[in-house]
């Protein structure tokens, strides 16, 4: 709560305004997620009753989460009757094999017998035939079939199926496992939040990211009078793991839900003008940046980071925390610790589907580390610890070049200079505040190695001050103020 000390206009106002009920809705489990949890405890600091609904998963226990500032968490455990869902779809495709089984041997047994052949009896007992396809359908789509005929396809065309629609649509039908997962488990997180939200009844509800829009028109067109907010993190369209098909599906989708939007917010000019030009229903945008809760003190490191890697106190840290993704252009990092010096060591902090492999890889490399993520509440203590923070994204797409993530604030805000790839939104603000250091597009493993390597003492001290001021003129203090006004106009 202490960072949130400065907001003193929000929590004098929080007398003039009644425990309004604000729901916000993250596809997520919200405790590590900065930007959610800076806006409801913004929003509770200002005298709402903020609930942030969230998934529950394997990091996090609990169902119910009360933080300080009077926010609560709420956390769905959709997985019981996800897996219940499933049960249920796979014994009645069990129980339609069988019967579709028994169709099958009874109509060879006619057509071995000459009574007509296996169309004839079809035809004549069209009863089965629904069962016979039905059956048919689940024998070839089972796992092993699947792979085996997507084995012989690839030998017969010598070729990969690239085209978005069809590679999408082709893995799904060799899992059928995950289609009916993925298929089942959206459904069952949309009606159980869905399902709370009726319970706690707000006035307004926050949607963060396009993932959960569809779930809030959902509930507005329920409750007409409920205020929709759209809090777009990125341009969700261009994500870089999403195929053309899903990206077409997605503008689609949001074309025609961002006219039930009453307020629209996101992170900085570049992402606005893009989605207000392409998505024209939208309302004029409220800029909200991902910046740091201001501190009135440097952070005093303490050493964690050094003990925790066993290095020696004089040793230098280039430093990336957050998501470890493919996406991401981390591979390169492991590449440029092979270059530098073996006191200057390459750290990766955080949890991703590419850190095991990235892992394995770093073991032969002696001065690259990958270690777990830490709670939102410490991630400054342990970020002061880098001498650079590394920000490797590449424009491979619109949401990299336009992105302004977390980590730009939150390696400054720690006395941290920022090393970044030369990205629209980035440059901007490294330039303007001298915070860093920018070395081409892309960023390889050969030009960062030579920007650590030209960075001179008096140079690091002079950004490091520099660092110290951005977080002043930029923090979060000056979003918050901005983001309860927001509430007040809409909530009149």
């Amino acid at each position: 709560m202490s960072d949130f000390a400065e907001v003193k206009t929000l929590e004098a106002a929080s007398a003039t305004i009644q425990k309004k009920r604000v729901a916000m809705v993250v596809l997520d489990s919200v405790i590590t997620d900065s930007r959610v949890l800076k806006e409801a405890d913004t929003m509770s600091l200002a005298g709402f009753d903020v609930m942030v609904f969230g998934i529950k998963d394997v990091n996090v226990d609990a169902d119910l989460i009360l933080r300080d500032t009077g926010t609560r968490i709420l956390l769905v455990d959709w997985r019981p009757d996800t897996f219940r869902a499933i049960g249920r779809i796979f014994n009645l495709f069990g129980l339609l094999a069988v019967v579709a089984l028994a169709g099958l041997a009874y109509s060879l047994h006619s057509l071995l017998q000459g009574v007509g052949g296996l169309a004839a009896f079809v035809w004549k007992h069209s009863a089965f035939a629904p069962y016979v396809i039905i059956g048919g359908v689940v024998i070839f789509f089972s796992n092993r079939a699947a792979r085996k005929a997507k084995t012989v396809a690839l030998r017969l065309t010598n070729q990969k199926i690239e085209f978005g629609f069809f590679r999408r649509w082709w893995k799904l039908a060799t899992n059928p496992k995950q289609m009916i997962y993925r298929l089942v488990s959206n459904e069952i997180i949309e009606n159980e939040i869905l399902d709370h939200l009726d319970e706690f009844n707000p006035v307004a509800v926050h949607c963060h990211d396009f993932s959960t829009l569809p779930l809030g028109v959902r509930y507005k067109r329920k409750h007409p009078k409920v205020r929709l907010i759209y809090d777009s993190h990125e341009i969700y369209c261009e994500r870089p793991n999403y195929s053309e098909y899903q990206k077409t599906k997605i503008r689609k989708a949001q074309r025609k839900l961002s006219k039930h939007v009453d307020a629209f917010i996101t992170v900085n000019q570049s992402v606005a003008r893009f989605l207000t030009q392409n998505y024209p229903g939208l309302p004029s945008p409220w800029i909200i940046r991902n910046a740091s809760p201001f501190r009135d003190v440097p952070v005093k490191y303490d050493g964690r980071l050094h003990r925790r890697l066993n290095l020696e106190p004089t040793d230098r840290i280039a430093l990336y925390h957050g998501g470890i993704v493919k996406v991401r252009n981390l591979e390169m990092l492991l590449d440029a610790a092979r270059l530098l010096p073996t006191d200057i060591h390459v750290v990766l902090m955080g949890w991703g589907n590419h850190a095991e492999e990235l892992e394995e890889k770093a073991k032969e490399i002696q001065n690259c580390h990958i270690i777990p993520g830490v709670p939102q509440e410490e991630l400054h203590l342990w970020t002061s610890g880098g001498w650079v923070g590394i920000l490797p994204y590449s424009d491979i797409c619109l949401n990299h070049k336009y992105c302004t993530p977390n980590k730009m604030w939150e390696y400054s805000s720690s006395g941290v200079p920022i090393i970044t790839a030369n990205l629209v939104e980035l440059v901007s603000t490294i330039k303007e505040y001298k915070i860093g250091w920018t070395c081409g597009l892309p960023m390889t493993a050969q030009n960062l190695v030579e920007c650590i390597m030209s960075i001179t003492p008096d140079e690091h001290k002079e950004k490091v001050d520099a660092c110290f001021k951005f977080q002043q003129l930029d923090c979060w203090e000056v979003y918050a103020q901005r983001l309860v006004a927001l509430y007040r106009e809409q909530l009149v």
